[in-house]
């Protein structure tokens, strides 16, 4: 039914020889762009993304790198080479690590667009070293890194695991210390001395391990794409293929 509407509403402005009304936000350009996908019209698609890639409606980081997705298609598919080698080449400046999946893509596509990679290799890998907003070096401080990665859930995790197991090492050692005697035995607490040692040893392995495991996940996942989409094309009457 959707999708019908949307045939309907490009059909019938087709027709009438009309050009849609500019799009008031990003969010209602790049709608407009999905609904020309689904219906075919691969010139719709760049004019609506092109609004978007070009920042006159002021989009997000992610939207931007979904319009410059629709946009590089968008041209490819009708015949516009350069254009589409320079959404394309835009698009990997700002998500290096992107991929269009060969399950779902059209793989005149996905090697159009591998091969913009490969001309460009150098300029991508000198955006993906200086883009503003991200830094290296905070992978060596996990969770930072999760977080600026965009992996919010993991991040809580590993920190709630470090908080812990370096609270619990603080404390048995405060503890351990408090019982500690001149002579370095523990006196009356000799049985609960012992326990303590093996909760400090526990709680401290446990500590430099989650840091060490969130400092390589972060470093994994530096620049990795959270924002992938795969578009699809459908025809009238419910026959679909994808791009």
């Amino acid at each position: 039914m959707a999708l019908s509407l949307h045939a309907a509403w490009i059909s019938a402005a087709r027709a009438a020889g009309e050009t849609a009304t500019p799009p008031a936000t990003a969010a209602e350009a790049l709608e407009k762009a999905r609904a020309a996908y689904e219906y075919g019209d691969m010139e719709m698609v760049a004019d609506d993304a092109r609004a978007v890639a070009e920042g006159r409606v002021r989009p997000t980081p992610a939207q931007r790198a979904q319009a410059l997705r629709y946009l590089g298609v968008g041209l490819y598919l009708t015949g516009r080479q350069e254009g589409a080698e320079t959404a394309f080449f835009d698009l990997l400046r700002l998500k290096p690590n992107i991929r269009l999946d060969p399950t779902t893509t059209r793989p005149d596509v996905v090697a159009f667009f591998e091969g913009v990679r490969a001309r460009h290799a150098d300029e991508i890998r000198q955006a993906a070293q200086t883009r503003p907003g991200k830094h290296f070096i905070w992978n060596f401080l996990p969770p930072v890194g999760q977080f600026q990665n965009g992996q919010a859930a993991r991040g809580l995790v590993i920190g709630a695991v470090e908080v812990l197991s370096l609270g619990a090492s603080i404390a048995t050692y405060a503890q351990l210390r408090a019982w500690q005697q001149p002579d370095d035995t523990f006196g009356d607490h000799a049985a609960d001395a012992r326990t303590f040692k093996t909760l400090n040893y526990v709680s401290v392995g446990v500590f430099v391990t989650t840091v060490v495991v969130g400092i390589v996940d972060g470093i994994a996942n530096y620049g990795a794409d959270r924002d992938a989409e795969t578009l699809s094309f459908a025809i009238p009457g419910g026959l679909g293929f994808r791009f």
